[in-house]
């Protein structure tokens, strides 16, 4: 009978959980359209945990990460300041680049968001630069971003937390070409002893 309360107990404060985390997280998206980065630090955060999560297994770590590098380049269009440096970079000899995300509510519960680029050149004049351009931007941006942190997660995992398993090599014995030795190779002092 404990077991059982005990179970439902585990239930119900899990099924609490999961409700006031959805809840935080519907939340933080809807105010990452208003405030710029915390769409960025937001997705950051969730591919940091999948990419963690995944960290065993590369080849489905790199699926996670290009699924989130999708995700990434159409729910974080407007980006953030540390993000659009380099674009802004890139048109600084033609003007200054403004990147501004419009949202539209025109109905309850419905909204369209529009990503603009607008480039004011020395003269005052403005000039509209095409959202295909920054969309291509920003996937380059995430792709790169996010493969150096994967490899990074999994080669710092690998190299510090995963127990390596001994190297063993087998050789043919020099007197008897048909009886095979084993040596158990000593990875880290270069130095392979014989197995018994």
């Amino acid at each position: 009978m404990k077991n059982s309360l005990k179970l439902i107990g585990i239930l119900i404060v899990g099924f609490g959980l999961c409700v006031g985390l959805f809840f935080l997280l519907a939340t933080i998206f809807v105010q990452s359209m208003y405030v710029r980065g915390v769409a960025s630090l937001f997705i950051l955060a969730v591919i940091l945990i999948a990419q963690f999560f995944t960290r065993k297994n590369l080849q489905l770590m790199i699926i996670v990460t290009f699924i989130a590098v999708i995700w990434g380049t159409f729910l974080d269009g407007w980006g953030n300041d540390l993000y659009n440096k380099p674009l802004e970079w890139l048109f600084s000899s033609q003007g200054k680049l403004l990147i501004g995300q419009y949202v539209y509510n025109y109905a309850p519960g419905e909204f369209s968001i529009i990503n603009n680029l607008t480039l004011i050149k020395a003269d005052g004049s403005e000039q509209s630069v095409s959202v295909f351009f920054l969309y291509l931007y920003r996937f380059f941006q995430y792709l790169i971003q996010y493969m150096i942190s994967g490899h990074l997660i999994h080669y710092l995992w690998k190299r510090f937390f995963q127990k390596q398993e001994p190297l063993i090599i087998y050789t043919r014995d020099d007197n008897d070409p048909t009886l095979l030795k084993a040596v158990v190779a000593d990875l880290s002092n270069q130095n392979p002893q014989k197995k018994e």
